[in-house]
Formats: structure tokens, sequence, C-alpha cells
């Protein structure tokens, strides 16, 4: 038995919403529009807009975020004294129209700040007294009509928000925005009569302190959240900066109005259909127009098809407005405190509001161009929308429940790997491909992993619709381990034991196998339970392969790659690691497995996509470059045209490792591994490991200059340059100071290549081979060397 209100007249649905309406025109005018258009009158530049605004949302959603659980908390203690929700409603409000008042004629950046921060406690306060009032006064049996109304309330609150604040003066927002709340406040007051005592009735959905629904549904509610804040805080800046609109504000407005209108009349039969049918499916399939949409706002950043989008976005946020909060009573796990639980369940706006501002504005700075900047801001926003659905569909008990949390767990480490390495890295791709390709085979030198993820992902914005951009991979990377090999060791600790193979098949990886009879011991035993099942470990595996495992011993075929075990199971062991039959089952089938493996890239290239691959098979530990694959002769017969990326990395140009490719095609193209190894950039940190290996006795700042300018590293600037790869190679000990001159260092091991064993010889001897690669190239044709191999026919398109 919980509490809830004793019986009253059921108050005014519209009425009921009013105050909505009033949140929601602040809440989209405020970050959307007012806020970037009060930084414009500052005269900042754009990077110190971009940065304010996102401190300042950041800011604004840490309060948004405190404020209503605190005073939840409060609420609910006072309202089993019989002290009503209202006063709350009143005096938060009051609160919110001084702040707003505030910032209307705040003098700075730093006064505007403190009245958004006083604004938006305010508002917390009134929010966490709306939110518990309605349960009181609707039945649960009306929570999905309810709903319906709050949803279409906040779509045209945002639509009247929006076109208000593009349309009309600043001090007009300002105004507009402080009536409404007035307004809102005063009519929602009037039209719900609160009980005025509190009665035992009983509770539907969850048993009390059931908590598990509630985590799924607030984190499917985070995800959404969190892509909607991604778009709502640099739309502005994307019709200015991208598409070049004369009124950013009015454009901003058009859009957002286009999509919220159409999905005004979705939510409100949804809501009230939602009554009589299982909230949870609803809100799971409203992501997928919305991820949709915004997917295309990433591919066609035209504003034509903008238009278009936004509806196909709106009928998507409108089914998913209409039962949010009717999902978010039949979750909440105890209506004694509803008003502390809903804040908590308000954080799921909140917390991404924090997130999602210093995200963006990290994709946005680390971008090449804004274009391709907001491309990589929409594909995260669309891959959050997805995740959302199937968090919020994995809250249901169901198998496909279980299935779809398996997808959102793969597709969320796929974009926060993909984030990690936007943020840890500083990854520059210079050249494009030909708009019109087909067919295109795009070779790459081998030396980390980054350039495996950036590469692909630049040929697919480069030109999104012509054909799928394919690239070739070890089987390593889609088998469980990959995470805790290859990522920061903490994410390898809570995912390595999962498997990208599925997301990554989907965008785009096709194996090829570059390990045929030594492997990490987790690929053997994922080898067998492929084939066989969830075997016992010690059936499959010698007593000496399990010995290499620390105690406990793993149970079972899945134990071994458990991300927590892979210093002991990533190794590298023989195929003797295996018991028999599993281990001449593995050796019979390679043949079969590469052919097969061959085949599907031969594939992708008669169907017109573009692929990209790295022939050496592996990274190179010496800096040079391998031999050219014998599969590169097969595959390459079925490209109509060869290109190159070409790259090179500095490990010394700053706190992130930089990498650098050359898209190009190639010099000689009967000479391709010489052709990619003249194409590698040339890059400071080369140059100088060079001329610091090749003076023992020291080498001055001088001469590292003047071999910098030498060099063609393309450093605008070669004193700054060398001073700032001294600094970083003093701090990894690469180079020390000696009497005035500058001496190879003695610590030339760098995790971040931990394949290397010594990274300054490395970088030297990749400058020696690119320097002599193109001395050859220049001196004219000449016989086709092994790793020069030409994969295409004669008569073939080169």
């Amino acid at each position: 038995m919980q509490q809830r209100a004793a019986p009253v007249r059921e108050p005014s649905a519209w009425g009921l919403a009013a105050y909505w309406f009033a949140l929601n025109f602040q809440g989209a005018a405020l970050l959307a529009i007012v806020v970037p258009r009060t930084l414009v009158q500052e005269r900042l530049s754009e990077a110190a807009r971009t940065a304010e605004l996102a401190t300042l949302a950041a800011m604004v959603a840490i309060v948004a975020m405190l404020v209503p659980p605190s005073v939840g908390a409060v609420s609910d203690r006072l309202r089993l004294r019989r002290t009503g929700r209202r006063p709350f409603v009143v005096y938060g409000t009051a609160l919110n129209v001084a702040g707003l008042a505030w910032a209307m004629r705040a003098p700075g950046v730093g006064a505007l700040a403190l009245a958004l921060l006083l604004a938006v406690a305010g508002q917390g306060t009134a929010l966490a007294g709306y939110e518990a009032m309605l349960p009181e006064v609707v039945p649960p049996s009306r929570w999905g009509a309810a709903s319906g109304h709050m949803g279409v309330a906040s779509l045209l609150g945002s639509v009247a928000g929006l076109g208000t604040a593009g349309a009309a003066t600043l001090g007009t927002t300002y105004w507009a925005m402080m009536l409404t709340a007035v307004l809102g406040a005063v009519v929602t007051a009037r039209a719900v009569p609160e009980p005025p005592e509190m009665a035992p009735v009983p509770r539907p959905g969850p048993l009390v302190r059931d908590w598990g629904r509630f985590r799924w549904v607030f984190a499917g509610r985070f995800f959404v959240i969190f892509a909607q804040t991604l778009l709502m805080t640099f739309v502005l800046y994307f019709f200015q900066d991208v598409l070049g609109a004369a009124a950013p504000a009015a454009g901003t407005a058009l859009v957002a109005g286009l999509a919220l209108i159409g999905a005004a009349g979705a939510a409100f039969y949804v809501g009230q259909a939602s009554d009589r049918t299982d909230r949870t499916g609803i809100v799971a399939l409203a992501g997928l127009p919305m991820a949709a949409a915004v997917a295309g706002f990433a591919l066609v950043p035209r504003a034509g098809a903008i238009f278009g989008l936004a509806v196909l976005w709106g009928l998507g946020y409108g089914a998913f407005l209409s039962v949010d909060w009717a999902l978010a009573l039949d979750s909440v796990p105890d209506l004694r405190n509803v008003a502390r639980d809903l804040g908590i369940w308000g954080m799921a706006s909140n917390l991404p509001a924090v997130v999602a501002p210093v995200v963006g504005g990290a994709i946005l700075a680390r971008a090449t161009t804004a274009a391709d900047g907001y491309r990589v801001l929409f594909l995260v926003a669309a891959g959050s929308f997805l995740a959302g659905s199937a968090l919020v569909e994995a809250s249901r008990p169901a198998s496909v429940g279980r299935r779809a949390l398996r997808w959102m767990l793969m597709l969320a480490v796929a974009c926060l790997l993909w984030l990690y390495v936007a943020v840890a890295y500083d990854a520059r791709v210079l050249g494009r491909l030909p708009a019109d390709r087909a067919g295109v085979l795009v070779l790459g030198n081998h030396q980390h992993d980054v350039e495996g993820m950036v590469v692909p992902a630049r040929l697919f914005l480069g030109s999104p619709w012509r054909g799928p951009v394919y690239s070739a991979a070890s089987p390593r990377v889609l088998e469980p381990g990959f995470l805790a090999s290859r990522g920061p060791r903490w994410l390898g600790r809570l995912f390595g034991g999962l498997s990208l193979g599925p997301v990554l098949r989907g965008l785009g990886v096709l194996p090829i196998e570059n390990m045929p009879l030594m492997r990490p011991l987790a690929s053997w035993a994922y080898e067998v339970y492929r084939r066989h099942g969830n075997l016992p470990a010690a059936e499959a595996l010698t007593p000496e392969a399990v010995a290499l495992l620390r105690p406990p011993a793993p149970s079972r075929l899945r134990d071994v790659w458990a991300g927590w075990r892979w210093p002991q199971a990533g190794p590298l062991v023989s195929v003797r690691a295996l018991r028999q039959p599993y281990r001449e089952e593995a050796r019979s089938g390679l043949r079969r497995r590469v052919e097969a493996d061959i085949d599907r890239l031969a594939a992708a290239l008669d169907r017109g996509g573009t692929l990209y691959m790295t022939p050496e098979g592996r990274m190179t530990a010496s800096g040079e470059m391998g031999r050219l694959r014998a599969a590169l002769d097969v595959v390459g017969a079925h490209a109509r045209s060869i290109w190159l990326a070409a790259t090179s990395y500095d490990p010394w140009a700053g706190r992130r490792l930089r990498m650098l490719t050359r898209l190009l095609p190639p010099a000689d193209p009967s000479r391709l591994g010489l052709s990619l190894a003249a194409a590698r950039p040339v890059t400071v940190g080369q140059v100088m490991a060079a001329a610091l290996l090749g003076a023992p006795a020291g080498v001055g700042e001088r001469e590292l200059v003047a071999a910098v300018r030498g060099s063609g590293a393309g450093s605008a600037d070669p004193e700054r340059a060398v001073r700032r790869a001294l600094r970083w190679m003093a701090r990894r000990g690469a180079a020390r100071a000696a009497g005035g001159r500058w001496v190879a260092g003695q610590r030339r091991h760098d995790p971040r290549f931990p394949h290397v064993p010594d990274l300054l010889a490395a970088q030297a001897r990749q400058y020696a081979e690119t320097v002599a690669a193109v001395s050859e190239l220049a001196a004219g044709p000449a016989a086709a060397t092994r790793s020069d191999r030409s994969p295409l026919p004669a008569g073939r398109d080169r």
C-alpha cells in the first residue's frame, strides 16, 4: 500500500498542462536562441561563443539537475504533514522570473551566468512541486491521456518559444518568457485542486522499492535527451557556420517549428492510446524516426532536405513526449516519495544537458572543417537515439529486451570508443576521393589502430551517397577482447568481454586473417566457442594453456575472455593451446576461411563500394613498411581504381598523439609499395628523431630548426614546432638537454605504441625510408619488386 491523494474532482486536462507549456516555452527558447544571441551581442569570436555557450549550458544543467530532487525530497516530507505542493510552484516561479529579469540586463558574461543559474533554480523549485502534484489528482487509468496533453503542451510551448525567440527582439523574448511563466503558474494553480490529505491506495505497476525498471527507463531517457541536447545546443551555429543562413535564428525556429507542429497531433493521440497498450514499446519505437532524421542531417546538410527531415524527426519526438511522463510514473518505485523520485527522473534530462554541450564542443573544436564537425555530431546524436530506444525496450523482462540491451551496449561502447579517439588523438586527413567514385581500393600503411577507425569514417563522410565504405581488418577486431587489448584499461575491464562484431560488421568492417597460427589465447577459445558452444574450458584448452590464466581457473570458454583476464589471455600462443580434435579443426579450416575472406573483399569492390585495407597485414614495429600481402593481387584485380591513404604519426606534437593521413592516387601504379612509402607525410618528430640519433654528441636547437625547415615537414612555424617537440620529448624521456645541446634519451618505448620497442628509432627509420622512396620514384620507372606488385591487370583503369 502506498500513499496517494484522497479523491477530489479531476482537474481540467489543459489547465493541468498550462504550466508545462510555460516550462517548455522557456526551455526551448533559452539555450537554443536567447543565450546564443545574448553572447553574439557580447561581440565574441566564433570560437569564444561556442566555448562560452558550452560552459553556460553545462552550468545551467548542473543546477537544473540538483535542485528538483533536493526540493522534491523536502516537498514529500512536508506533504506527509499535509502541506501542499502549490507553494513550491508559486515561490519557484517568482524566483525564476527574477532571474530572467536580471539576465535581460546583465552587463557581462559573468552576470549573465549568475542570472541564468538563479532563473533555473527557481524553475527547478516550481517543477518539483508541479510534477508531484499531478499523480495525486490524476487516476492511474488516465496517466496516458494526461501525459498526451502534457506532450502537446510541451510541443506547443517549444514551438511558441522558438518562434518568439526567432522572430522577436531579444528584449521582447525575455519579457515573453517571464509572462508565460507567471500565467502558466496562475492557471495551473487555479485549475488543480490539491487534496487536503493523503489516503492509502493500491499501487499498480512495479513493487515498492523496485528500482530495476526505473534504472533502465532512466538510462534510455538519458540517451534520448543527450541526442536532443546536442541538436538544440548547436543548431543555430549549424545554420550560421555550415548552411551560411543570413538569419540563423529564423532558420533554427523554422526547422524546430516544422518538427514540433507536426508532432503535436501525434502526441495527443498516442498519449491517449498508451492507456490501452504497452507504453514501453511506444517509447522504444519513437527513437527510430528520430535517429533516421538526424542521420539525414549528417549526410545531407542542405536546407531543403533539413526541412523535410525535421518533419520525420517530429513524428518520433511527439510519440516520445506523449508517453514520457506516464512511463515515468509507471516506473517510480514509491509514490510516497514521488517528488524526490521524479526529481531523480529529471536528471535524465539535466545530466545529458551537462555532458552533451561538452561533448559537442569537443567534437566541433577538433574537426578539420565546420561541416565535418557537424556531421560527426549528428551521427553521434543518431546513435544516441538508437541506444535510448534499445535501453527502454530492454526494461521489459522478455528476451527481446535482453537482445536489445546487448545491441545497445555494443552501440554505446562503439560510440564511446569513437569519442575516446576523437578526444585522445589529433587525427587529420588531407585530401578527398573523387565524388563519382565506384569500386575504389584505398591502400594504407599500418602503424596504429587509430587510422583504422579514422580513415574509413572520413571516406564515408567525404561522399556518403557514392556507395558503401568497407574496411578490411583482422578478425581479432570482431572478437571479444578487442576493447581490452586496444581501449583504455577501465574500458577493457568493464566491456572487455563484449564482442563488437555485429556492430562493426554493420559498419562495413570485413575480416581477413592475418594471424593464422599464432593468436591470443582468448581468440583460440572463441574459435572453439563459435563452432561448439560454451564448452568447459578444460575440455577445449590444454592444461598448459589453462595454467596461463590467473585463478580462479575459467570453468567455461566464455570465462577466458573476461576483461579482467586479458593480461593473461591476450599474449600470442600457438594453435597447440587447443586440445585435439579442436586443434586439427582450426588448422584444416584456415585455408577455406582465408579464401572466403578474400572473396568478401572482392565482392565489396564488385558492388561499387570503397574498400580500405592495409595490405601489410600487421602494424610495423620498426617504422618501415612491411611487404604487401599476396591477397592484394586478388582483391586489387576487382578494383576500378586505386588510391593511397598514407599515414604518419608524430608522438611529440603535443599532449595528444597526432595522426596525419594523405589521400592521393599512387605516383606509380606499378610500384604501389614504393608509392605508398613515398606518400607518407614527413613529420617534425621524424626529422628530429633522425637528427638526434645521427648526432650522438648532441645537436643544437638551431640545427634542429634548420633540419625541419629543409625537410618539407609542412610546419608553418618550425621554431615553435621544434620547441614544442623538445618539450614533449623531454617529458616522455625520448630526449634530454646536455650542455646546451640535445641528445637522445634512454626511455625509447612509448605506451601508445606497445608493439614498438624503440619509438625514436622507428620514427627515424620511417623518415629515411620515405626520403629514399621519394628519390627512387623520381629516378624513373623500375621493375616491380615483390613488395611493389601491381594488383591491376593490363587495361584496367589505374
